[in-house]
Order: structure tokens, then sequence, then C-alpha cells
């Protein structure tokens, strides 16, 4: 099953960290249906495909900011069948974490982000951020 990066998430997550409250949002994860910044949902998916796949997809996305160095003191073991074990330590944002944060949060720059994004023919990921931050910036203040 292939996974796409949601951004939504991505700011979710960030958000949770900066907040002190990721565990809170790990152990609600049976619950989770919609992804709004701060808040956490009772509602109860469907079916334990749904549940098994929220979980995969918040793990994915997890590993995603670990791995590109936005997120310290998540600890994620991938064993068979996909399944994940993960624990959170100290949970904090990094420098970069707390910059990508501050980028996707704002309701002025993110727009701008993803319409230079796409007037530029790219896709937005962790990488080509580094450009279009930036780039974003300079044509806000044209």
């Amino acid at each position: 099953m292939k996974m796409k990066r949601d951004w939504d998430l991505i700011r979710v997550i960030l958000a949770h960290v900066e907040s002190e409250t990721l565990p809170e949002f790990l152990a609600d994860l049976e619950n989770q249906k919609t992804w709004i910044e701060g808040q956490f949902f009772s509602e109860h998916l469907k079916t334990e495909d749904e549940t098994k796949k929220a979980k995969r997809i918040i793990n994915e996305h997890l590993r995603l900011l670990l791995d590109g160095g936005y997120i310290e003191g998540v600890y994620i073991t991938k064993g068979a069948d996909s399944f994940y074990q993960v624990s959170t330590g100290d949970p904090c944002l990094t420098n970069q974490g707390h910059d990508l944060l501050q980028a996707i949060r704002s309701e002025g720059l993110w727009p701008k982000i993803k319409s230079c994004a796409k007037s530029l023919g790219i896709e937005i990921s962790m990488q080509s951020l580094k450009f279009l931050i930036p780039y974003a910036l300079k044509e806000l203040t044209k």
C-alpha cells in the first residue's frame, strides 16, 4: 500500500510536538479520523482496517519527520507486515522543525509556497521546501 505525504498531518504532528502533546495524540490513534491542528477526536473509525491504515499513515509521517531531522525523541521500530512500535522519550522540534512548522502554519506564506511550487512545476517535498520558502518569501515582498 502506497502513502502520499499529507502536509496537514505533518502540521498536526509538528504542532503536537511543539505543544508537548504528542504522546496523548498517539494514544488517541484508535479514534483518529480527521486531521485538525490542536484537537483530539473521539469519533471511532468505521473498520479495524481504517484504524490500522490511520496508524500506519501517522507512523510513516513520524518517520519522515525523524528522517528529515525535524523532530527528535521519537523512536519507531518497524516489524513484519508494516507493524510499527512507536515510543516517545522527550519529543521535541529541531530548529528545522520549528522553521517548517512556522512556514506551513503561516496563512500568508503556505498558500504562496503552494502557488510557487505549482508555477515552477515542482512538487512540494522536504527538499524542495528549502528552495521554496525563501522564493515564496521574496514573492510576498514584491
